[in-house]
Formats: structure tokens, C-alpha cells, sequence
């Protein structure tokens, strides 16, 4: 019998899909893993999102970013699950109430979304900045590597914070691709991305701001091809 790291009730291990693809890894029982909305391909090409209609393979969000950057620096994002209410109280609990415990969730289907797509890739975290991470206590992002994609801490943010993103308006993320805040960590050299497929994991994949910012650091320093992998797509 497992406990779920959710509703903490208690549940037997049965047989499944995910059992076969991850043996011990389950974290969550059926009835809360059901309640996740999974992403599966019908959405936008490049992020994933929900497209307006059905012959629409480019959401307009991506037709914007690639006339705005004069040809998009992100060359897909792939999102797990879609941003629903459920998702987002999990997410609620491990980012801003320090349930860090809730990471391991999606540990197991990271890891297997990496695997399955990225293999080749070098996997970066979007870090946090010097207060963000003091008060926080932990980076989401990183937790979510533990374990199986070694050094992840390539990349490393400004001491000033502009601000939690989640309190900004679209209009306002969107307008920080002007700015950067992510620079190469200290002992990383700068040929390391040389010619490397990268790709960078985060939480939740809102506007793309964020991996996009994180995405021209790369590409500058060398980087042949960047992508993102996210739980979320909002």
C-alpha cells in the first residue's frame, strides 16, 4: 500500500501503463493522476497550447513571438499537462507554500518526457534569483531533475528580481523579452553550449517569456538548437 502524496490516501499499487514505464515511481493515486489533463498532441506544433481551430498546427501566440525576434529562438516547448484548476493548486503548494515534497509528482514523467524527446539535449533550469531563492528555500525547476539529470545549474539569474511573474500581466511578461536577466553561471565556460542541442525545464509554460529569455543566453554562447520542457501549459 503507497500513500498519495496528494490526497494522502492510502492505495494499492496496481498494475498500469505508468507502473511498467516507471516501476515504484508512483507518487499519486488514479483518482488524482485522472484528474491531470494530459497534453496530447492536438494543440500548437511549437507549444503546445490550445489551438483556435482544428487545422491550426501554429498557435498565434508562436506567430508573434517569431515576427517579434525575427525568428523564434525557442524551437518548441513541449508542456505535459495543461494548466486546470487541479494542476494548479498542486503547483500552488510546491512553488509558494513550500510543499517541496510535491515534486515528486512529475519527477518520474519528466524523466521519461526527456528521455523520450530530449535525450540529446543538455538540460538546463531555469534558476531563481539570489532572494527569490532564500525565501523560497528550494528551485522548483532543478527539484524536478533530481536524481537522474546530473548537473542542471548552468544558467544563473541577476540579484535584482523584477517582480513574481505570476503577479504581471500578459502584456507585461511578453515585454520583458526586451530585458534578461540569466546570464551563464561563474565556472561554466563559455564554449561549453558550442554547437549542443539544449533544452531548458521549468514548471509551467505561460506566455514563453521566461525560456525565451533563458534561450538567447544559450543561443549567444553558441547553441545549435534550444527547446523547453515544462509540467504545465497555461
Amino acid at each position: 500500500m503507497r500513500r498519495c502524496i496528494i490526497c494522502h490516501v492510502s492505495f494499492r499499487t496496481a498494475m498500469s501503463f505508468r507502473m511498467l514505464m516507471d516501476p515504484g515511481e508512483e507518487k499519486m493515486c488514479e483518482q488524482c493522476y485522472e484528474k491531470l489533463e494530459a497534453i496530447e498532441g492536438s494543440g500548437c506544433q511549437r507549444c503546445g497550447s490550445k489551438v483556435v481551430h482544428e487545422k491550426q498546427e501554429i498557435c498565434y501566440d508562436c506567430v508573434r513571438w517569431s515576427k517579434m525576434l525575427e525568428g523564434d529562438v525557442l524551437e518548441r516547448n513541449y508542456s505535459l499537462f495543461y494548466y486546470n484548476d487541479f494542476l494548479k493548486g498542486i503547483l500552488a503548494d510546491y512553488k509558494y507554500r513550500g510543499d517541496v515534497a510535491l515534486h515528486e509528482c512529475f519527477v518520474a514523467v519528466m524523466r521519461r518526457a526527456y528521455r523520450k524527446t530530449f535525450a540529446h539535449c543538455i538540460p538546463v533550469a531555469i534558476p531563481l534569483s539570489p532572494e527569490r531563492l532564500k525565501e523560497r528555500g528550494f528551485n522548483q525547476a532543478a527539484l524536478l531533475a533530481r536524481n537522474w539529470a546530473g548537473r542542471v545549474t548552468w544558467l544563473q539569474r541577476a540579484t535584482s528580481d523584477s517582480g513574481k511573474q505570476s503577479k504581471k500581466t500578459r502584456r507585461q511578461r511578453i515585454a520583458l523579452i526586451k530585458e534578461n536577466p540569466f546570464k551563464l553561471a561563474s565556472d561554466v565556460e563559455p564554449a561549453y553550449f558550442s554547437g549542443k542541442s539544449v533544452v531548458i525545464m521549468d514548471d509551467i509554460y505561460t506566455t514563453g517569456t521566461t525560456v525565451r529569455q533563458a534561450a538567447r543566453v544559450l543561443i549567444k554562447y553558441g547553441a545549435q538548437s534550444v527547446s523547453s520542457l515544462t509540467i504545465a501549459r497555461s
